[in-house]
Formats: C-alpha cells, sequence, structure tokens
C-alpha cells in the first residue's frame, strides 16, 4: 500500500505550537524551518513542553530571517535568526554548538514560563550528525554466515549437498575454510558494531533507510548482471547489518519506481524495541 500525504505540519520552536503548510522542502536533515529553534536553561540543557506544558502556549510565525512571537498577557515581538555567539548547548545525550538569540527573546520566554531560559538557533545544522558512524561489515558477516551455513550442511550426504543451490554451495565451502581466529574476529567486529548502534539509538528512536538500493532484477541469478557484485550481500546493504546487530527491523511498502517495481523502505530500532518497530510500521502502512 502506498503512502498518501495530506497534511504537512512545521514546529518553528521545539515544543511550541505548531503551522501548517501547504507544502514544504525537505533538506537533508527534514524539513526545512523545522525545528531549528529551541529552548535551553541555564546549563544549556533541551527544555520541551513534557516539564514545561506553558511552552504550548506560544504561537510562532516564521517569516523570511524571523521569528514573531505571541503569547497570552505578553508582548508581540520579532526574533531575528541570530548569527553571533554561540553557546554549548544539550540534545538529549548530543552535545552542539547553537547561535543564540537576542536577550529580549531570552527574556519573553523566561516570564512565559517562570524561570530563566535561553532561545537558541542551530544556524548549521550539520553540527548534529545523526551518523551511526560504522564502515561496511560484510567481511565480518560473511565470515558468520558462511561458517554457520558450512556448519548447518556439514552432516549432508554428497547426493543432498548436490540438490544445494550453487551459490549456496560455494558459500559453504567458502565457510569451511575459515580459522577460528577468523570467527573470533568477525565476532569482535559484530560486538563493536553492536555497540556503536547502541550508542546511536540513545539518541534517535529510529532508523530508517531504503530496503534494497535497487528495484527487483531478473530472477535465477544471485546478483544482478553488469552489477560487479559477487554475492547478495553486495545489493544487500542496507539490511544485514542488522542481523549482525541483532536489532529488530521491518520493511513497508512506499510505492513503485517508473517501471512500476515496488519499493520499501526499513525502519531499525534499537535491541528488544520490536514494540517501535512495530508501531512505525503500522502507523506508515496505514492499516
Amino acid at each position: 500500500m502506498g503512502l498518501t500525504l495530506t497534511r504537512i505540519f512545521r514546529y518553528p520552536i521545539k515544543s511550541c505550537r505548531r503551522t501548517e503548510l501547504q507544502q514544504a522542502e525537505v533538506e537533508p536533515w527534514g524539513l526545512a524551518g523545522d525545528r531549528r529553534w529551541m529552548l535551553v536553561d541555564e546549563e544549556g540543557s533541551l527544555v520541551t513542553a513534557r516539564e514545561r506544558p506553558r511552552l504550548l502556549l506560544a504561537s510562532v510565525q516564521p517569516n523570511d530571517g524571523s521569528l514573531t512571537l505571541s503569547g497570552p498577557g505578553l508582548p508581540t515581538i520579532t526574533v531575528k535568526e541570530p548569527a553571533g555567539d554561540l553557546a554549548s548547548v544539550r540534545v538529549w545525550k548530543s552535545y552542539l554548538d547553537a547561535a543564540l538569540a537576542a536577550p529580549d527573546a531570552h527574556a519573553w520566554f523566561s516570564d512565559l514560563l517562570g524561570f530563566a531560559v535561553r532561545l537558541v538557533y542551530l544556524d548549521d545544522p550539520t553540527r548534529r550528525p545523526t551518523n551511526p558512524d560504522f564502515s561496511d561489515p560484510v567481511e565480518a558477516f560473511h565470515t558468520l554466515w558462511f561458517s554457520g551455513a558450512a556448519r548447518v550442511t556439514q552432516k549432508l550426504a554428497p547426493q543432498q549437498r548436490e540438490l544445494l543451490d550453487p551459490g549456496l554451495r560455494e558459500i559453504c565451502a567458502t565457510g569451511a575454510g575459515f580459522s577460528a581466529l577468523d570467527y573470533l574476529a568477525a565476532v569482535d567486529a559484530r560486538m563493536e558494531l553492536g555497540r556503536r548502534m547502541g550508542l546511536f539509538h540513545e539518541r534517535y528512536d529510529l532508523l530508517v533507510t531504503p530496503t534494497l538500493p535497487i528495484t527487483a532484477f531478473e530472477a535465477g541469478v544471485e546478483v544482478p548482471k553488469g552489477s560487479g557484485h559477487r554475492r547478495w550481500t553486495g545489493w544487500t546493504p542496507f539490511t544485514y547489518p542488522f542481523n549482525l546487530t541483532q536489532q529488530p527491523a521491518a520493511t513497508v511498502p512506499v510505492g513503485s519506481d517508473g517501471d512500476g517495481l515496488p519499493v520499501g523502505l526499513q525502519i531499525v530500532g534499537a535491541r528488544h524495541r520490536d514494540d517501535l518497530v512495530l508501531r512505525a510500521a503500522h502507523a506508515l502502512d496505514g492499516n
């Protein structure tokens, strides 16, 4: 089932009132102008409506290079996008530098909330990277998967082995040649990948990727003709890493390409957060 976009909302300041858009520009880090501003306390930590629900009383109207703020019992003011002093701020477990708004903006929100806060602006979104920061673990995956396949098929009789897919026979032969040291090195790589993804999910609930970098190709072959790939892992780079890390993942159909071939979206969660992955998949699938 494809997705239908019915409404677009943008939150110019995190946890303040939203604005509805008829259309929006999507930048590499999200909707243009969405949550580029936020409130921090005197220690630089993010302040949200979870602990300060009065933030929801703040109405925000984006302008070209500025915001207009209004709220109950407070004057309407205009705040320009700052381009000067930076402050170190914390968003959950991420630290980054953000530009400080003018003092009257700090005072306006402090009066609204009843305690001292500062308004900051993320003038450079690249200061908050979302890269899980790991290299392609294909060699470790091959070592573990191929040796596992060799072990599973170890007791097959020769006539049974001949019934296996030719590619699987090759994989089993390769896997049988790995040493214990090879296997343990692959286990180390697997654990390091899991550690990195654990850190990633301390900041982000879900990782969303394409399911595959290509659409369906000719049946009966392991890799697309002319691709240069030797094994199927060459065209599945977004999925097998999470077999290594033992993370829950789901694929949801999200449309088709110009030839009518299906396109999938993969949703990956932290270990033991199957519930979150299933909820997100259900929401995207629309069922």
